[in-house]
């Protein structure tokens, strides 16, 4: 796969966030993961690095500039991440609808302790051939 195909398939997999009924193979799986993994650090680096000169100005002037700056912020970065999570939500679901497993197990996707370590694992297990009771192929 070439770069640009790998970002077609991200950005198909990431407007696929309310699809729970198909599959998805551990390519699509991965690629969702990694780019989710990736946007969430340039987010956060974009917003460090937007925030220096709002802090220092706060700093020498002793106005509060970072109110005037934070609210957006935190707006912004609620509704990504919100989106992130959904589409990740989903494509796990979808996942684990390959794998022939039920999607209640997506909520160990949501408690802090267990979340990497089930990503990593469903990464690795094999899905199942064909249509099974979870979804269609």
């Amino acid at each position: 796969m070439d770069f640009n195909s790998i970002l077609e398939s991200y950005k198909t997999s990431l407007f696929r966030w309310t699809d729970y009924q198909t599959q998805a193979d551990q390519v699509e799986y991965a690629i969702v993961l990694i780019g989710n993994i990736l946007v969430s650090t340039i987010i956060g680096m974009v917003v460090g690095i937007v925030a220096i000169p709002f802090v220092v100005l706060s700093a020498v002037t002793g106005v509060p500039l970072m109110f005037l700056f934070l609210p957006f912020v935190i707006l912004a970065v609620l509704v990504v991440g919100l989106f992130l999570f959904l589409a990740q939500l989903a494509v796990s679901v979808r996942r684990l609808n390959d794998m022939g497993q039920s999607c209640w197990w997506v909520v160990l996707l949501v408690l802090p302790p267990t979340s990497m370590i089930f990503a990593i694992v469903i990464l690795f297990i094999p899905g199942k051939d064909g249509t099974n009771i979870f979804a269609p192929k």
